[in-house]
C-alpha cells in the first residue's frame, strides 16, 4: 500500500504537469495548500495508516481495510496508466 501510494503521488504529479486535474477533492486541497510538496503530506497520512493497520493485523478489519486499500490504489495505478498512455501512447 506505501508503494502504491508513492506510484499515485508520482503519476499524479507527472499527469498535472501534462495538463491532467485533480478530482479526489482532498487531494486537490492539499495540492493547492502544499504545491509540489502534496506527495509528503500524502505520503505521511497514508504511511500513519497503514502503521495502524499493520499494528492490529490479528484483527480480520485491518486485513480487509489493508486488502481493499492495495486494491483500489492498484486500480487507481492502471487508471494512471491509461491516461499516461493517453498522453504518450506506447510510452
Amino acid at each position: 500500500v506505501a508503494s502504491l501510494n508513492i506510484t499515485d503521488a508520482m503519476f499524479t504529479d507527472f499527469i498535472l504537469a501534462h495538463g491532467g486535474s485533480e478530482v479526489n477533492p482532498i487531494a486537490r486541497a492539499a495540492i493547492v495548500a502544499f504545491g509540489d510538496l502534496f506527495w509528503l503530506w500524502k505520503h505521511t497520512i497514508v504511511s500513519l495508516s497503514v502503521i495502524m493497520l499493520i499494528s492490529h493485523i490479528h484483527l480480520r478489519m485491518a486485513r480487509v481495510c489493508l486488502a481493499l486499500s492495495a486494491f483500489f490504489y492498484g486500480s487507481v495505478t492502471v487508471w494512471h496508466l491509461i491516461l499516461i498512455d493517453s498522453i504518450y501512447p506506447f510510452l
